[in-house]
């Protein structure tokens, strides 16, 4: 089986997360986790050992960075964003994470893309 194929079906074949299990290991940090915990309140923010970024401050009211799954959650009964711009740029989009600014900046600078200066 092709490699990207075999790796789609171990994405879509994963089980879902429980929220309440996530609730829980949200509140408590693992010997490896870094980060704070209100202990009064159970809020906090921890980086684990997997990789995961996490931030919770009550139940089902935070959000989640996993690694494993190149995704981003957020955990709210109600979403407000305020913004002057909002765009949408889907994964099949070209999408150079270097700006004309950055590119302007090295120049400058006498900088090279690949980090040498």
């Amino acid at each position: 089986m092709l490699e990207w194929k075999s790796r789609l079906n171990t994405m879509i074949e994963k089980e879902d997360q429980n929220i309440d299990e996530m609730a829980n290991e949200s509140s408590e940090a693992k010997t490896n986790d870094v980060g704070l915990i209100n202990n009064k309140s159970g809020a906090g923010l921890l980086a684990r050992d997997t990789g995961v970024l996490e931030a919770f401050s009550y139940y089902n009211l935070g959000f989640r960075f996993d690694p494993e799954n190149m995704s981003l959650s957020f955990y709210a009964p109600h979403i407000k964003m305020f913004t002057g711009d909002y765009q949408i740029i889907d994964s099949d989009q070209v999408s150079n994470p270097i700006t004309d600014e950055y590119q302007e900046i090295l120049k400058l600078i006498g900088g090279k893309v690949d980090g040498e200066v």
